[in-house]
């Protein structure tokens, strides 16, 4: 299978739409879409977050000799996602946007957030 159709297979598995998906890396729905379609092809910075956003390695998106009846495509373990994805159909397309640009953060990013998060005076009702 190619990148291009990987990455459309995997979207569509996750019930993404190319706009969360766009919106969760900070670009143009057109620039995922040519992603898609075959026209580009992402620069490895973009990889490894595609490859967080499926729950994938870079290699796994690489490989073009993987079919849709490879280990890819049939692992069990790809789509176990914690219960917890299950409850993302219920948040607003803010809070989405919020839960998977988390998912990206770095652990120095995420303590931050935390520390913000915690911090009594910043959180507005």
């Amino acid at each position: 299978m190619e990148f291009k159709d990987k990455i459309k297979y995997l979207r569509k598995k996750q019930n993404y739409t190319q706009q969360q998906v766009a919106d969760i890396l900070g670009i143009d729905r057109s620039t995922y879409s040519f992603y898609e379609i075959g026209k580009t092809r992402p620069k490895l910075e973009m990889l490894k977050s595609l490859a967080k956003i499926f729950k994938v390695s870079v290699d796994d998106l690489l490989d073009d000799d993987i079919s849709e009846n490879d280990s890819l495509v049939s692992s069990p373990k790809l789509f176990n996602t914690p219960q917890f994805d299950d409850k993302l159909n219920d948040l607003s397309d803010f809070e989405k946007l919020v839960v998977f640009k988390t998912r990206l953060m770095s652990a120095s990013q995420k303590s931050k957030l935390l520390e913000y998060l915690s911090d009594s005076e910043n959180v507005s009702y």
